[in-house]
């Protein structure tokens, strides 16, 4: 602004800006950039190929549920996974798997969770994790999570 002097006198359109704008309430993205997108270090934008509802947010870090179903799909045992947030009051979220398991299996849940905590950051393993012998799905096959949220 014209005639904008800061405390040691200098004036011009940047006097008295030394730090540089903070985010609004609800704003996490600087301006321009898409939603539901992340700039690598080439400075290239790539995609979440994952629905921004269904993010779970655990502790103020992100968690991916498509990561942590991966990891899961991983374990020969499993045939079916669905990740979910559940409201937690001291982190926010909480991450909660489902999982249906190949007929005649023996593991069990603490075998699954011990599989996906040797392939995933401490933050995005499940804390719960549901064996259930077969996910609920609707009339095009897909597994519905708004179902297993009201179960979690």
């Amino acid at each position: 602004m014209r005639g904008r002097r800061d405390e040691d006198g200098r004036g011009g359109a940047g006097a008295g800006r030394r730090f540089p704008r903070r985010p609004r309430p609800g704003e996490h993205r600087a301006p321009g950039v898409p939603p539901g997108s992340h700039r690598d270090a080439d400075g290239y934008y790539y995609y979440v190929v994952d629905r921004l509802k269904d993010l779970v947010i655990r502790g103020g870090y992100n968690v991916y549920p498509r990561e942590v179903e991966e990891a899961l799909y991983e374990h020969p045992d499993v045939v079916e996974a669905a990740v979910v947030g559940k409201p937690d009051e001291r982190l926010g979220e909480e991450v909660v798997a489902f999982v249906a398991l190949r007929q005649g299996s023996t593991a069990t849940a603490d075998d699954i969770t011990a599989h996906c905590k040797q392939r995933l950051t401490a933050y995005k393993y499940p804390r719960e994790l549901h064996v259930l012998p077969e996910l609920p799905k609707g009339a095009t096959g897909k597994i519905l999570k708004r179902e297993l949220r009201s179960q979690a």
